[in-house]
């Protein structure tokens, strides 16, 4: 096992140069006479490490050993700097104090219980009240939906859906994080507001899908295997640690869009009808055991995955014009199967118009390089002008954000932003992609000395008020 916590007379990981046990290891604790939570932690582990000495440092030592990346070649512990040393430490530290145990010569105890009993930590009211909400605050991964700079941020869970929004309060990271970011954190009740604790693990934009995709599966894993919402908890926050440390060690992940329920190549494909006897089509689909939907909103065709979930692999809308409507897949072979699969039902009711293609990839490229659209170029074959360059990205956008609204969104649990926005938590999340979009948008602008395009059709589009 290696030794994560360094001994009493080894250098402190803080880098003050100090022994440990005069630095972060030092036994003394101060007088306890403020009502505040400030220093709480610190108090903690203080006295963990004093009073349980042996018991900590294996606790700590064990943490390193769950959460440290390996190399590929040798698979001997990945070399650290000493921020990230620091950083670590103090992260192990907090994740002991909120959900860990210590194996004492009395038993096994959860160190929040040694802290809070009565002959344990000596604490003032407000610290004790911080330390009892962090041992019921697990450590989750949340998006950012809106940023209150200077005060603080809304976040939603990126795992659970459903999930109420959050509305934290925080000066410094509000300064720093962009809404779209993903995060590892816990967030606390304390007063009359959400904090976060002092922990915070945010993730590169390449590498939030692999974080995504590694904490889910090892929760639905945990839950398989029957173990207790706790150590499900429990593996979460060792998950996330190991994923957010694996970001500065390891390859870049090649950035591909991929349709979540196969895996294939995400290609936009939308068919648009005209529609000659909507009623008749309506009792059609009624009768499809895997459609669900209405003429008023829509028909989704669902298809259960081999991962347990049911996910639309054709969506059916109703156009933006009378007597039109239109059916959206996300990879070529759903739109190889989807059409002849709704053209059989659908039958004389529709007749179909053309066939609309958008690759994603070439999109953000198309979005990032401030490209060139031959149908709006000037006829002269000259340069475009400053504003004919700036309204031709403008028809680029709208048109690949046209049929936004009505598409299912991976992001949104494969909802469309018009189906999600029924819920405050489904709101909440489209509002973040649009403020995401908006946020990106006036950053290429900025880079590219231009005028940001407007996203407001799309709040309009949904009836959403800012």
């Amino acid at each position: 096992m290696s030794r994560f916590s360094p001994g009493r007379n080894d250098p402190c990981p803080c880098g003050s140069g100090k022994k440990f046990k005069h630095c972060h290891g030092r036994a003394e604790v101060g007088p306890v006479d403020v009502e505040a939570h400030d220093n709480a932690l610190d108090r903690a582990v203080l006295w963990l490490e004093a009073r349980h000495h042996k018991a900590f440092q294996q606790a700590m030592a064990g943490l390193a050993d769950e959460v440290r990346p390996l190399t590929e070649d040798d698979g001997e512990p990945a070399p650290l700097d000493e921020e990230t040393v620091r950083a670590l430490f103090s992260a192990a530290a907090e994740h002991l104090v909120a959900e860990g145990e210590l194996h004492t010569k009395r038993g096994t105890r959860r160190a929040s219980e040694l802290l809070l009993a009565a002959d344990g930590c000596p604490l003032a009211p407000g610290q004790r009240r911080y330390i009892e909400a962090l041992a019921h605050s697990p450590l989750r991964l949340y998006t950012i939906t809106e940023v209150r700079r200077g005060e603080g941020m809304t976040l939603v869970d990126a795992l659970d859906l459903q999930a109420e929004p959050l509305h934290v309060h925080e000066r410094a990271a509000s300064r720093e994080v962009k809404v779209g970011m993903t995060l590892g954190a816990r967030v606390l009740p304390v007063n009359d507001r959400l904090e976060f604790s002092g922990s915070i693990f945010p993730f590169a934009p390449l590498h939030t899908a692999q974080a995504l995709a590694s904490v889910r599966a090892e929760r639905e894993a945990e839950s398989a295997a029957g173990s207790s919402p706790a150590d499900i908890d429990w593996i979460t926050g060792l998950c996330i640690i190991e994923a957010w440390l694996q970001q500065w060690v390891g390859p870049a992940p090649v950035p591909r869009i991929v349709e979540a329920g196969s895996g294939e190549p995400m290609l936009l494909i939308t068919d648009h009808y005209a529609v000659a006897d909507a009623a008749v089509l309506a009792e059609r689909l009624a009768r499809e055991s895997d459609v669900q939907g209405s003429a008023e909103h829509g028909w989704s065709r669902l298809v259960h995955g081999s991962d347990g979930l049911d996910r639309p692999v054709v969506s059916i809308n109703p156009g933006r014009k009378p007597g039109r409507l239109s059916v959206f897949y996300k990879t070529q072979t759903a739109a190889d199967a989807g059409r002849p699969w709704f053209e059989a039902i659908a039958g004389d009711t529709v007749r179909h118009l053309t066939r609309e293609i958008t690759d994603p990839g070439a999109a953000m490229a198309l979005a990032d390089s401030g490209t060139d659209d031959a149908d709006a170029l000037p006829a002269d074959g000259r340069e475009p002008t400053d504003a004919e360059t700036a309204e031709l990205m403008r028809k680029v956008m709208h048109r690949h954000y046209e049929h936004w609204a009505d598409e299912p969104v991976p992001m949104l649990g494969d909802l469309t932003p018009r189906q999600c926005i029924s819920t405050p938590s489904g709101l909440e999340r489209v509002k973040g992609l649009l403020r995401y979009y908006e946020e990106s948008e006036a950053g290429q602008a900025a880079a590219q000395k231009r005028e940001p395009i407007s996203f407001d059709f799309l709040w309009e589009d949904l009836g959403i008020v800012r």
